[in-house]
């Protein structure tokens, strides 16, 4: 049997079952956020004018085209593979882009954001930082501002892969 080709994250298509994404308005100040470099990006982020205007008009308005879009490029979706929307409700427009949103508490919003195979989360809002830490280093977007917050035994490379610590 031909072995599946493995995406540039380390999963197979086959294993990212599930991918959430927190779409957070911040009462209409995510692109400022950006702007202004109020990030929770790890300590070794750079930030560019370049990486916040993308991030503004990208990060700061998910759709889910978008999402299935930065999943195909590496490699990762297949017809089986979920995207479920986690929301504030500030951004009508483009939360009605996805098929899947959760409506569940905050509580279990962040528990599935948490445990999803691949997370797309929001570089302008703190709960973000906590989830990239509580993921213990599994795939999170965009990788480079999220791809320090691993466990001490291992380390993220520039596409957000694992590598552990020998």
């Amino acid at each position: 049997k031909e072995q599946q080709k493995k995406g540039r994250i380390g999963f197979t298509s086959e294993q990212v079952q599930v991918a959430t994404v927190h779409s957070r308005g911040l009462e209409d100040t995510c692109g400022l956020r950006m702007k202004d470099n109020l990030v929770y990006c790890s300590d070794t982020f750079r930030h560019s004018v370049e990486i916040a205007r993308e991030w503004a008009s990208s990060v700061c308005k998910y759709t889910e085209g978008y999402v299935r879009q930065q999943l195909q490029s590496l490699g990762y979706v297949n017809e089986d593979t979920v995207i479920i929307l986690c929301a504030d409700g500030q951004q009508g427009q483009t939360e009605a882009t996805f098929a899947n949103r959760d409506l569940s508490r905050f509580q279990t919003q962040v528990a599935l954001m948490t445990m999803s195979d691949i997370h797309f989360g929001n570089p302008a809002s703190s709960l973000d930082m906590a989830v990239a830490h509580w993921r213990q280093g599994r795939a999170m977007f965009p990788a480079e501002c999220f791809k320090d917050f691993v466990s001490p035994s291992s380390t993220l490379d520039e596409f957000g892969e694992i590598n552990p610590s020998s």
